[in-house]
């Protein structure tokens, strides 16, 4: 039997489910075989992230590619799950599909309700999304979060702290404005410093830990990504660190023999070039 003719006969989402049993199959490649829905964390991280690259980078083509990556993903886990009687790809989208007519019933249903009309408006859909999350299941995966705080414990640290924050906000549990968590940053920059000065170990861990919760809370309320912000300024560091580097090394000169004001001096006028 010719494998592709056999292909050929399927397209888009089929297509790509029979590609993916052919290569776990006995007649199909080693690596997938053997691959684990664990061993598969970090793939899906990364792709994951390099689809937010291309968003960043507003490159169109890049993210086709890496939605495909990252669909691929999907359909190993669903595969290896088929494998083992668990579930199915048409169980995962089932599952959607009555999820998001379950969740959005101003749109689907007869509901009184609806965006724009009557002061209904994105607030009250996102409080009308955690209320019907609510009912759907009373404890997390973890079966130690509560629904009401229910979030990805695998986010990074700084999208963590912000959607424990949001969280809390959609429960009436947040600042009026912004002079609160602007009064907290100050508030807590003074207790890190005197952690510093006469605390324990541990006690800067604690009041760092603290310092950077609030300005989470801060960016929030400015309406800034905080692990977006944070990226970005690193990625511009690094920019200015390796000109800085090869700034110096263009003159002959070793940086190890450079003491921290000369440094300065070359950095800033790297900062000037913008």
């Amino acid at each position: 039997m010719d494998i592709n003719h056999d292909l050929d006969q399927f397209s888009g989402l089929t297509k790509l489910k029979k590609i993916m049993a052919r290569l776990r199959s006995e007649e199909g490649c080693p690596w997938d075989r053997e691959q684990t829905h664990f061993s598969l964390k970090k793939y899906l991280l990364e792709e994951t992230y390099e689809v937010l690259q291309a968003i960043d980078e507003s490159n169109m083509y890049n993210l086709r590619e890496e939605l495909g990556d990252l669909l691929l993903q999907v359909v190993f886990h669903a595969q290896m799950a088929e494998e083992e009687g668990e579930f199915t790809l048409e169980d995962i989208i089932d599952n959607l599909n009555e999820k998001m007519l379950r969740r959005h019933p101003h749109v689907f249903e007869a509901a009184e309700a609806k965006p724009g009309k009557d002061g209904f408006g994105v607030h009250d859909v996102n409080k009308a999304w955690e209320q019907i999350k609510l009912q759907e299941k009373e404890y997390s995966e973890t079966g130690s979060d509560p629904a009401y705080l229910q979030t990805p414990k695998g986010l990074p640290a700084l999208m963590y702290a912000e959607a424990t924050q949001r969280k809390a906000s959609q429960w009436g549990f947040d600042w009026p404005d912004k002079t609160g968590p602007w009064a907290k940053v100050y508030e807590e920059l003074a207790e890190l410093e005197q952690a510093v000065a006469q605390g324990s170990q541990q006690d800067r861990v604690d009041e760092m830990g603290d310092m950077l919760f609030s300005l989470v809370n801060v960016s929030r309320f400015i309406g800034v990504d905080p692990e977006d912000s944070l990226r970005k300024s690193t990625k511009k560091f690094r920019k200015r660190f390796t000109d800085m580097m090869e700034t110096i090394g263009a003159l002959g000169e070793n940086i190890e023999n450079k003491s921290i004001e000369e440094l300065n001096e070359v950095w800033n006028i790297i900062k000037l070039r913008k």
